[in-house]
């Protein structure tokens, strides 16, 4: 047995927080795709090209109203992903506790060692 199934065999009655720990422990870029290749982040992802563009312009140099432009459109991004990742994140949470325990072990081995999480994680003893 390996480090991550031994530590699974020992904790395997609080399964459902080593769930919890372990899609807590995920990083928001793992919850990104399929979208964020299409629809909303797309649409800014272009607007801020077109204004990263422009502002490279000399025409444009120094424009504050790009300037502006362009933070909000990268905070706008920035919230669209984190929401996005929320949802993800509570929906896998969500869908591993209603699987099997055979199920939840081999998903929680694949995730503890594709992310290296076993060091973070709790004991329950």
């Amino acid at each position: 047995m390996n480090e991550i199934e031994d530590y699974l065999a020992r904790n395997i009655e609080n399964i459902d927080l080593i769930i919890e720990q372990v899609v807590f422990y995920l990083p928001e870029s793992y919850f990104y795709k399929p979208e964020i290749q299409s629809g909303r982040f797309l649409e800014l992802r272009q607007g801020m090209d077109e204004v990263t563009k422009k502002m490279k312009f000399w025409a444009y140099r120094g424009d504050r109203g790009l300037t502006q432009t362009l933070k909000k459109l990268q905070r706008e991004y920035a919230v669209e992903l984190k929401n996005l990742a929320i949802r993800k994140r509570r929906e896998l949470q969500d869908e591993l506790l209603l699987e099997s325990l055979e199920m939840q072990c081999a998903c929680m081995i694949s995730l503890i060692s594709t992310f290296k999480l076993l060091k973070h994680l709790r004991t329950f003893d």
